[in-house]
């Protein structure tokens, strides 16, 4: 393990230890994201597992204060010819004992900041923990938070029923009365893969952007806690659509979905996000991330999120250190 960089405040001095992912026990990895209260795949091991390429490296780092983790965060790193990029897609995950402790926060932040300027033609691009730590870093975004829907999983599935919004529950109702039949496969499935295809011709189409297609598949082939679950809805025999989701520790992630004609013309996405919530709630879910809301560019998608009873959280901005 090298300890690679400092963070200092007037009060106190942390300590970045980097070495590579691989050298880290899964178990031991995740049990500490777990205990500390982390919900973001990108802090699980498998997450680093899954991005490993050729020109992409997973480090694991440490950020100790007196020999003890206060923080530790994923790290991918990339080289393009002399520059090296260090990319931590969700920040730094804080132990819980620090939660609400400022300066261990700064210096944490001072010590990501600290790499970036060890070498030349090092850059790293980190989001923050938290809207709160803004202060701590001197550095303007590059990127602004964006805003994700998130739907509570703790109450029963009457209560679930009853948080809908109007219409939301008035289209479950048609989707249910439907000859709709939704089932959970694996990720393996010939149905699963239909849906990946079938998203991923959706993506070619509409020309937006995402996680990588293929994510679900090397996820599932990593070591670690994180699973893929996929649930279909099918027609008269045929899916008509079709709805993924990462599940990692308590919190369940929406990767993606596609509904046909048919299952649009049956509201069946209510139907598929309902059950999945149901049976997601049922593995031990407690929170179900249904991804990013956009009310400006994608207004329609943003409504039928919210009107699962989700509510709106705002993520923290994205910054550059060289």
């Amino acid at each position: 393990m090298a300890a690679v960089a400092a963070g200092q405040t007037p009060e106190l001095s942390v300590t970045l230890h980097r070495d590579l992912l691989s050298e880290h026990s899964p178990a031991a990895w995740d049990r500490w994201m777990t205990q500390h209260g982390a919900a973001d795949f990108q802090h699980f091991y498998s997450y680093g597992g899954a991005m490993t390429t050729v020109n992409t490296a997973a480090y694991a780092l440490r950020f100790l204060f007196e020999a003890q983790d206060i923080a530790r965060a994923l790290a991918l790193r990339q080289t393009f010819g002399p520059m090296t990029l260090w990319y931590m897609p969700r920040g730094p995950h804080f132990a819980k004992t620090l939660d609400a402790e400022a300066q261990a926060r700064q210096a944490v932040y001072q010590a990501i900041v600290a790499t970036a300027g060890l070498w030349r033609g090092t850059f790293a691009v980190f989001s923050l923990s938290a809207v709160a730590d803004a202060p701590f870093v001197k550095n303007a975004p590059i990127l602004t938070g964006q805003t994700e829907a998130i739907l509570q999983l703790q109450q029963e599935a009457s209560t679930l029923h009853s948080g809908l919004r109007q219409k939301w529950r008035n289209r479950l109702h048609k989707a249910q009365k439907a000859d709709l039949h939704v089932a959970q496969v694996k990720p393996s499935h010939a149905d699963a893969k239909w849906l990946f295809a079938a998203e991923a011709e959706q993506r070619r189409a509409k020309t937006y952007r995402a996680l990588q297609a293929d994510l679900p598949a090397q996820l599932v082939q990593q070591p670690g806690r994180t699973k893929v679950f996929c649930f279909i809805a099918r027609h008269q025999g045929k899916p008509v659509a079709g709805a993924s989701f990462i599940v990692n520790s308590e919190t369940a992630f929406y990767f993606c979905g596609v509904s046909l004609a048919a299952g649009r013309a049956l509201c069946a996405q209510h139907l598929l996000i309902f059950e999945a919530a149901v049976a997601l709630r049922a593995h031990g879910c407690r929170t179900l991330n249904l991804g990013t809301i956009d009310t400006h560019n994608f207004p329609g998608i943003a409504r039928f999120k919210l009107g699962t009873g989700a509510h709106a959280l705002h993520r923290a901005g994205t910054y550059l250190a060289a």
